[in-house]
């Protein structure tokens, strides 16, 4: 009798989730609109994001840029911006 084969399951991250979302949704969404490129403001500091950005191959860029919160306050955003194919 033979073995059944082995089935190795891993749960996902919560980094895996987003990075299969924000792929689904620019590769879905983008090329429907024309859009050539996305440009990600992350707040400074949120270094899940940042990785997100990079994984995705976002590059980063300077200045940062300061956004005003709900209540006036200032965050100072970093920006990344991705390039799409044509």
């Amino acid at each position: 009798m033979t073995e059944p084969s082995r089935v190795r399951l891993r749960r996902w991250r919560l980094e895996d989730a987003a990075d299969v979302a924000v792929r689904l949704t620019i590769d879905s969404v983008a090329p429907a609109l024309g859009v050539r490129s996305v440009v990600l403001d992350i707040e400074e500091g949120n270094s899940p994001s940042m990785r997100l950005a990079e994984r995705l191959g976002a590059e980063r860029r300077d200045p940062t840029r300061l956004h005003p919160g709900r209540v006036g306050e200032l965050h100072t955003m970093v920006v990344y911006v991705l390039q799409l194919a044509p």
